[in-house]
């Protein structure tokens, strides 16, 4: 069977009709957090150029920290389908901020070689990685190759010799190309800020990128050696498919769940192996879990433990109290919910930025019941699809970090 998954859902037709800024007025807030989400990711880059998503965003920010240094902190995070980058000023200093935005935004930037140079080798390493060190990361390109077709099979971060081959003539004409973009604002917003930012022109929105899903078969691959692991790993991984709010409750019940069933060893974060990894604002196309055994070299443990969990998510409905603990998980991530401290508000302006460009509505959650939350299991668990991995290690180490 064969289907068809839209990343960026129904964005594109909302953006067309909303202005550029939106505002989250927070009572008490001593700072402003600015995000600008950007219409562009890994799988609009071209096979050859797969990662420099990554690249333009890094140098986006170099040349904004450039043009305003006066900040508190600034970032930036390249999913699947978009790019948002942040910065964090003092209330007082709130004009600052949209004007480091402004700078984001220039199509006329011009980085030195260093900084292209910088964000080349950035790239290219972070690819690298996700590829061949960090067993989460690894699971992910492998479940993608697996089950789904087009740009979104391609490795998650980008496939680094085609980053590094990337020159810097390259990159500049890339970060000449207009994007679309939209942004948030959240904690203190003064008036005049308001006011300058209603004067931007909105860009039109590039269309909805599709992938094609592949089989709905059952996929189980051997095991993956792995030379900097002392214990076993096992994973499976699911297509997400229509994403709505069932399949995001669903998926935060089972984060509790696992963390309530499963004695956690301390070292799945560190190996980018949580136990559920799916995030609804970024819009990522499968759900993972993941499974860390005891020492020594079998994964069957660890694959019970997550086949045990997945019966648990298909047979159980969540209790009103676990659909209540999602609910608040969900706002939270959505930026609809938090402290006005303001080493937060970066978090919660990312999540808004990212929940707007999904046309998220976090509204909806309210109406997800238990069984509503219990099919969305039942059908994206599917107990005779998605993909299962494991990773063994190839001796014991006991400097291993994982």
């Amino acid at each position: 069977m064969r289907c068809t998954i839209v990343l960026v859902g129904v964005a594109a037709a909302a953006f067309a009709q909303e202005p550029v800024w939106t505002w989250s007025e927070l009572p008490g807030a001593k700072a402003t957090a600015f995000a600008v989400v950007f219409d562009a990711g890994f799988v609009h880059d071209a096979d050859g150029e797969h990662g420099l998503a990554r690249s333009l965003a890094e140098c986006r920010l170099e040349c904004a920290r450039a043009a305003v240094p006066d900040t508190l902190g600034s970032g930036t995070q390249v999913t699947a389908d978009a790019t948002v980058a942040f910065v964090l000023v003092d209330a007082a200093k709130a004009a600052s901020g949209l004007a480091f935005c402004r700078a984001l935004v220039d199509d006329g930037l011009a980085p030195s070689d260093d900084v292209v140079r910088l964000a080349i080798a950035r790239a290219a390493l972070a690819a690298d990685d996700a590829e061949h060190l960090f067993p989460g990361e690894m699971f992910e390109c492998a479940a993608r190759r697996a089950l789904l077709a087009g740009p979104i099979a391609r490795p998650v971060a980008g496939t680094a010799s085609a980053v590094a081959a990337v020159d810097a003539v390259r990159l500049r004409e890339r970060l000449r190309e207009p994007v679309g973009f939209r942004g948030v604002g959240v904690g203190a917003v003064p008036a005049d800020v308001r006011a300058a930012a209603a004067a931007w022109v909105a860009r039109d929105v590039s269309p909805p990128r599709a992938s094609e899903r592949g089989t709905d078969r059952l996929r189980v691959a051997p095991p993956t050696p792995h030379a900097r692991i002392d214990g076993p790993f096992a994973a499976a991984a699911f297509v997400a498919g229509d994403a709505g709010p069932e399949l995001a409750v669903a998926v935060e019940v089972a984060r509790q769940r696992a963390a309530r069933r499963w004695r956690f060893r301390g070292k799945e974060w560190i190996a980018k192996a949580p136990a559920v990894s799916w995030s609804w604002t970024r819009g990522e196309p499968l759900v993972r879990f993941c499974r860390r055994g005891v020492e020594g070299a079998d994964p069957a443990g660890a694959k019970g433990d997550i086949e045990a969990l997945l019966a648990d998510l298909r047979e159980r409905p969540p209790s009103a109290a676990e659909v209540a603990a999602a609910v608040r998980a969900l706002e939270s991530e959505c930026g609809a919910s938090g402290s006005a401290e303001a080493s937060l508000l970066p978090g919660r302006a990312i999540g808004a930025g990212l929940a707007r460009r999904r046309g998220i509505d976090v509204a909806t959650l309210a109406a997800v019941t238990p069984d509503g939350a219990l099919r969305a299991a039942r059908r994206t668990f599917a107990p005779d699809t998605g993909w299962w991995g494991s990773m063994v290690p190839t001796g014991v180490r006991p400097d291993s970090p994982w």
